[in-house]
């Protein structure tokens, strides 16, 4: 994701989020994170739109994912707990496309 063009309180918000994300992964070769919003709106827990992307991700030590790319949109948190790094959706708008999924993307490896 472009990072250019963002003010510094844009992209310390975006690794603020990046690093809450990556606290969730046993490990990962790629993850960059967008937040879209503006500080008024975020202290009042309203964010415009995230962008996560990522790549050789891992969960719960044997579950990977081999590339990641999640756009949301129109999400609500609680302005509370996110400020200790639990994010509660309070709302999201998530669109999903049959047409950006590839079954043969998922390699389990043994």
């Amino acid at each position: 994701m472009l990072q250019q063009n963002r003010s510094l309180g844009e992209q310390a918000i975006d690794k603020v989020a990046e690093i809450a994300i990556a606290s969730k992964l046993d490990e990962s070769e790629t993850l960059s994170v967008t937040v879209n919003t503006d500080p008024l709106q975020l202290a009042q827990g309203e964010v415009q739109a995230v962008a996560v992307e990522g790549k050789g991700l891992v969960m719960q030590q044997d579950l990977r994912v081999e590339e990641l790319q999640i756009h949301v949109k129109d999400i609500a948190v609680n302005p509370l707990t996110a400020m200790f790094g639990k994010i509660e959706l309070k709302r999201a708008c998530l669109r999903w496309r049959p047409r950006s999924f590839n079954r043969k993307r998922y390699q389990p490896r043994f």
